[in-house]
């Protein structure tokens, strides 16, 4: 009985190997896929086993070989649902691509790992992008598998400007104290260094959560022109079959939108980028 039991020991762990390899291999083999989601997301009303769809809005080849023209749709479901209720006061909706469809009507079965979610951004008086909107004034905001969007750099290059400034204005009054002003200005300037270094070291242990071990490592990314809503990847806890959403997916993934003292929702036309492999 002890050399089955050492024998079934050693399956499990081979096949948790296994596993781990192919997930492994799959995010090696990743494509970097652009989106547009074409129907809305909302827990207010959302179920599990609802179709999710998106399109593509530029070409890409899986590492199979199989080519996605742009405008190729991307089917997927919801996995999870929590509305926000007196109860619970955050909402969460969980959901995963799995199918992406050529325009010939194959389908082909696909991993989705999120890299970024920006919703469609906000219009001024004037139907003009609202350059002073929570997208324009966030900053450089994270994606999942580590670096940064880029569209906050005026405000951080006027911070820094503005920083500056008042350095110099502090030196220019410092008049006959200026040895005591150059040694507050040199303490600052190191203070300001190790933030800085220490900024990088952060950036360096997101990058390492996200693609050093799995994927999907349940970290939190700001959705983009949507203020207070995160997202995060994390296992799928099903598939989609004909008959609604059954079995285990754990080898595969889906996307975590989650907002706080209100319900999510996902317009139509929200902008994604993931890193899509062939299942």
């Amino acid at each position: 009985s002890s050399s089955a039991a050492s024998t079934a020991e050693a399956s499990t762990a081979g096949s948790a190997a296994t596993q781990a390899g192919r997930a492994s291999a799959s995010a090696a083999q990743a494509t970097q896929v652009s989106a547009r989601l074409t129907r809305e997301l909302n827990s207010k009303h959302a179920r599990v086993g609802e179709q999710v769809l998106a399109k593509t809005t530029s070409a890409a080849r899986l590492s199979d070989g199989t080519r996605l023209p742009r405008g190729t749709r991307l089917l997927g479901h919801v996995t999870q649902v929590q509305a926000k209720s007196r109860a619970h006061h955050d909402a969460h909706l969980a959901f995963a691509f799995d199918r992406a469809i050529l325009r010939n009507g194959h389908q082909i079965p696909i991993h989705a790992f999120m890299r970024s979610i920006s919703a469609p951004a906000p219009l001024d008086a004037s139907g003009s992008g609202d350059m002073m909107g929570a997208g324009a004034m966030s900053g450089p905001v994270p994606v999942a598998g580590g670096g940064m969007m880029s569209g906050g750099g005026g405000l951080g290059g006027g911070l820094v400007g503005g920083a500056a400034g008042a350095a110099g204005a502090g030196l220019g009054t410092a008049g006959g104290m200026a040895g005591h002003g150059a040694s507050n200005l040199g303490g600052t300037a190191s203070g300001m260094a190790g933030s800085a270094a220490g900024m990088d070291r952060g950036a360096m242990n997101l990058s390492g959560a996200t693609e050093g071990g799995s994927a999907f490592s349940g970290a939190r990314f700001p959705v983009g022109n949507l203020s207070g809503a995160t997202f995060s990847n994390i296992a799928a806890s099903g598939t989609a079959g004909r008959n609604g959403v059954s079995g285990s997916a754990a080898s595969s993934g889906a996307t975590m939108l989650s907002a706080q003292n209100r319900n999510v929702e996902l317009e139509s036309g929200s902008q994604m980028a993931m890193s899509v492999s062939p299942r």
